[in-house]
């Protein structure tokens, strides 16, 4: 029995003596953790790739932006935020409320 414990002993003094076990031990669990999670958020990533790639080359959306930034610019005309060089992305959804002026003409139409 007694050299079981001398041979424990010997261990926890080997273990206590690698320089920042603590951390490196943290480190081997976050990788692995990573891995796993990294692996679960792939496919979506894929996923989110694909769609960015489709709407930065579609002729058609970049069609559709210049025709929000014209309506903006003629709806804005003769203030401060007429004749704009562009929006921000956030801007299109509000689009669909907008009215211009008395008539209360909607944006809608397009």
């Amino acid at each position: 029995m007694g050299g079981r414990h001398a041979e424990e002993d010997s261990t926890d003094g080997q273990i206590s003596t690698i320089p920042n076990l603590k951390a490196r031990f943290e480190a081997m669990v976050f990788r692995r953790k990573f891995d796993m999670l990294l692996g679960e958020v792939m496919p979506d990533l894929g996923i989110v790739h694909s769609a960015s790639l489709e709407v930065r080359e579609s002729e058609r959306f970049k069609d559709v932006l210049g025709v929000v930034l014209t309506l903006g610019n003629a709806l804005n005309g003769g203030t401060f935020r007429g004749n704009a060089a562009g929006f921000q992305l956030d801007a299109l959804a509000k689009v669909s409320g907008v009215s211009a002026g008395s008539a209360q003409r909607r944006a809608t139409w397009f």
